[in-house]
């Protein structure tokens, strides 16, 4: 029985049909904590997360210096590449325990084309690890987490 809520390929499947990120000077800019933690917020609700992980909602959003002014990209670019990490993590803990979930090959599926993780020098590995995932060998997917910040394992 699956664990994973469909509607996260859903969400993953809009995340990757969304334009790139700008990083334009004239894009929308978060110049206080209470804007950057309310838009955290919004932008979190629509990225997909693996179930009791949502490494992005811990980040100190609107505290400290660098965290009370971004711009719109800045706040995407964290929350998406946060929960690719995730997702990675709890791919490859999924897998150890004998348990991989065909909704996760759904979620991952457009995992390489979210805007966030489209621009990474390494999205064609990614494509290709999720794609050998599918028949159960998760060791390119293990080698990509390289790149990932290690798992908090923090609730949702």
């Amino acid at each position: 029985m699956s664990t994973v809520d469909p509607t996260l390929a859903e969400k993953s499947a809009v995340l990757a049909a969304a334009p790139a990120l700008s990083f334009d000077a004239a894009e929308r800019f978060y110049g206080d904590g209470e804007a950057v933690r309310r838009r955290a917020k919004e932008v979190i609700a629509d990225v997909p997360c693996p179930p009791d992980r949502n490494s992005a909602a811990a980040l100190s959003w609107g505290d400290h210096e660098q965290m009370t002014s971004l711009v719109e990209s800045d706040i995407q670019l964290m929350v998406q590449l946060n929960a690719m990490s995730d997702w990675l993590h709890y791919t490859v803990e999924t897998a150890a325990s004998g348990q991989l979930i065909t909704d996760i090959q759904d979620v991952l599926a457009y995992l390489p084309q979210w805007p966030a993780v489209r621009q990474l020098p390494w999205s064609d590995g990614l494509a290709a690890a999720i794609v050998a995932s599918r028949s159960g060998d998760i060791g390119p997917l293990r080698a990509l987490l390289r790149y990932c910040p290690p798992d908090p394992g923090l609730p949702r």
